[in-house]
């Protein structure tokens, strides 16, 4: 009986080293975006959350207000005290928000030049392998 030959040529040990290389890199960086893009997607949770505390308690508010002002339409006095009151708890809540927002948006500067940082890094960490993996290629075509 005849042996059978092999039809693919052997890969070059060399060859598979520098894809391995590159597509370890390539590895790194898709888990730095996964985790830039899932604590972006929490941070912009939290906002919302916040927001629509706000915004419920906003209408809640009012809607007390309205009982309050239903209920003695000629007590001038007590009504100017409640809307002086309701006014004060939507300025604490517009306030509050707005450090929410503040504070989100400073972390996420912070987490933006980190992550450039890294990327930039990368990317200079990268070109190597990508070098030697596309000359291994470009001398094994020849």
């Amino acid at each position: 009986m005849a042996t059978k030959k092999s039809t693919t040529p052997e890969v070059p040990e060399q060859i598979t080293e520098s894809a391995t290389a590159y597509l370890d890199r390539l590895m790194q960086g898709h888990e730095t975006f996964a985790a830039a893009f899932e604590a972006s997607r929490a941070r912009s949770a939290r906002v919302a959350d916040k927001f629509f505390t706000a915004l419920i308690d906003s209408q809640r508010d009012a809607i007390s207000l309205g009982q309050t002002m239903a209920a003695a339409p000629t007590a001038y006095g007590k009504n100017m005290e409640a809307m002086m009151q309701s006014m004060t708890a939507a300025q604490e809540r517009a306030l509050d928000l707005a450090k929410a927002v503040y504070k989100e948006q400073a972390e996420a500067t912070g987490e933006l030049r980190s992550a450039t940082e890294k990327a930039l890094e990368s990317a200079r960490e990268f070109v190597p392998p990508v070098e030697k993996f596309t000359g291994l290629w470009t001398n094994a075509g020849k």
